[in-house]
């Protein structure tokens, strides 16, 4: 607020608050801050993405579309667009748009674990258990060498079925990570 109040043409504030405030449930108010920050910066991929987010979370999914589309239009690679755009795709019964949104994005965020879980569930919604089975003991291998969020690993194994285990990453995902130095 303190930002907005010093400088309102500032499309990264109303941005910022418009997420704060989704976040608390005040819905209409984050649209409306997010509108904002679309007029202050209509060729932002970002502001246009993110303010079609929290439009569809306020429930307006047909407004949101144009600006997922808008953000596109000035970014055809902008993987974040194209992964906010699934979730659209799915709710209106067009797996297969989402399955090809997610595998751009995929491909453009060289494999991040949101989008692949994503995808994962793209493939379960369209009765390919197979598929998202790969991409889950993809994403577990994946971790065992690296690091891949247990959130992440926990949605797509509930999209399969697997309530327990998704609870165990989740219970796994609250826990903190181990100290490199424990004095």
């Amino acid at each position: 607020k303190r930002a907005i109040e010093l400088n309102p043409s500032l499309a990264e504030a109303h941005m910022g608050y418009a997420h704060l405030l989704s976040n608390l449930g005040r819905k209409d108010e984050a649209v409306s801050h997010a509108r904002q920050a679309v007029t202050l910066d209509p060729l932002s991929p970002l502001i246009n993405t993110l303010a079609s987010n929290f439009t569809v979370i306020a429930g307006h999914a047909g407004e949101a579309t144009q600006g997922w589309e808008k953000a596109l239009e000035l970014d055809p690679d902008f993987w974040t667009a194209l992964l906010s755009r699934s979730g659209t795709l799915m709710a209106r019964g067009d797996d297969n748009g989402a399955i090809a949104d997610l595998r751009r994005a995929s491909e453009l965020s060289e494999g991040n674990s949101q989008v692949l879980a994503a995808l994962g569930m793209a493939h379960v919604s369209a009765g390919d258990y197979y598929a998202a089975e790969q991409i889950l003991h993809d994403m577990e291998r994946r971790d065992v060498d690296g690091y891949v969020p247990a959130t992440s690993l926990a949605a797509l194994r509930n999209a399969l079925g697997d309530s327990e285990g998704a609870r165990d990453l989740l219970e796994r995902a609250g826990q903190p990570r181990a100290p490199i130095f424990d004095y």
